[in-house]
Parts: structure tokens; C-alpha cells; sequence
């Protein structure tokens, strides 16, 4: 007797085997996603972080073109460089914005356009925050920028990559003023710095 083989008709549907690797197949595809599109959005903030580092330090330098000095914050000392942030408590972001009229007494909006802070679970990220007659501004993840100035006038600042100076890179920098952030903490690896991790985004450095 002649045998035929079995075939499955047009209106069956998948074998278990094949619904299985199917799932597969699609959640890998998923995943695949997901990480891309971290990876973007990482990128993104980087930029974000960049840009307003560059925006801090370009309106200082026009600070200083109208006012033939340096801001002075509240961690100023005369004859020494300064160490700052954008946090409200150093006044440096309320002096640019034209807010503290001793300082500023021509108001003078250095800073320009830079976008609101977005909240998530009541938390600030990525722009100015404004808190009665206190302002500061955050990084992409949270964090305030930090800011180095010349308040000695040597047109030289300690440069804090501490992963560029360990592999004998220059430990100053010809500049007057230097801002930067130390980028996601989530991603920080233990016992390294955010320059060592590649995390630090800085308003002098291109990546």
C-alpha cells in the first residue's frame, strides 16, 4: 500500500515547539530594544549635561566682559580660586540670571534660555529650579553642576579628572573658569570616581 505523508492544513495553527520559539524570538527583539534605546536616551542626557555645562561657562565669561571680574558665590575667598556649584546656596545661578542686584546691578540675563527642571516622584532633573527667591540648576540625573573660578586671576584652575592627571596629565588648566558634572550615580563603579568611570561630563573636554 502506497503511504502519503501527513500535512498540515492551511487552517491549523502553530506547534507548541513553534509557538515557543516564536515568544523567543520576540523577546529577545524586545530586550535588543530596551537596551537601544537606554543607550540613546543615555546619550541624550550626556549632551543635555554638555550643553548646559558650556551654557554656565560661556555666561560667566560674559559676566566677566561686563563687569571686569568673576561672579563671587558664596564659597568666594578673595586671592584664591573658587569652588562652586549650581546649588542655590552659592548664589552663582541666581548672579547670571540677573537676580541678585549687588552682583549683577544691570540685571543682565547671562544664562538665557535654559529650560524648567522636569520633576519625577518630586524630584528635580535636567534644568533651573526656582524655589521662592532661591534658584539653582540640576544636571539630567538629579545632581548640580560644579564650578571652578579663577578668583586669583592666574588665568589657571586644578583640574579635577583626576583620571587625567593620574596618567600625568596636566594638573591645571588654562582657563578662568571650569564647569562640570559627575554624570549618573547609578552607574558609578565601586571604588572609582566619576572621571574614572566615564560618567563626568565637563564644559572642557569633548567627551
Amino acid at each position: 500500500m502506497k503511504r502519503h505523508p501527513i500535512s498540515r492544513s492551511a487552517g491549523s495553527g502553530f506547534t507548541l515547539i513553534e509557538l515557543l520559539v516564536t515568544i523567543s524570538i520576540v523577546a529577545l527583539l524586545v530586550v535588543s530594544a530596551f537596551g537601544a534605546f537606554g543607550f540613546v536616551m543615555e546619550n541624550a542626557r550626556k549632551t543635555d549635561a554638555r550643553n548646559t555645562c558650556m551654557a554656565v561657562s560661556n555666561a560667566v565669561d560674559q559676566f566677566q566682559s561686563e563687569y571686569h571680574r568673576l561672579p563671587e558665590p558664596t564659597s568666594y575667598s578673595k586671592g584664591s580660586d573658587t569652588s562652586s556649584s549650581t546649588d542655590a546656596a552659592e548664589n552663582l545661578v541666581k548672579i547670571l540670571k540677573g537676580l541678585d542686584e549687588l552682583q549683577n546691578p544691570r540685571r543682565q540675563d547671562f544664562l538665557g534660555d535654559i529650560k524648567a527642571a522636569a520633576f519625577k516622584d518630586g524630584k528635580p532633573a535636567g534644568g533651573l529650579v526656582e524655589e521662592g527667591e532661591e534658584m539653582s540648576l540640576v544636571d539630567p540625573w538629579g545632581g548640580y553642576y560644579f564650578a571652578r573660578l579663577d578668583h586669583d586671576y592666574d588665568e589657571k584652575i586644578e583640574n579635577p579628572n583626576d583620571k587625567e592627571t593620574s596618567a600625568g596629565g596636566s594638573a591645571e588648566l588654562r582657563k578662568q573658569i571650569i564647569v562640570w558634572t559627575e554624570g549618573n550615580p547609578k552607574k558609578l563603579k565601586n571604588g572609582e570616581t566619576p572621571w574614572q568611570s566615564g560618567l563626568a561630563v565637563s564644559s572642557w573636554n569633548e567627551k
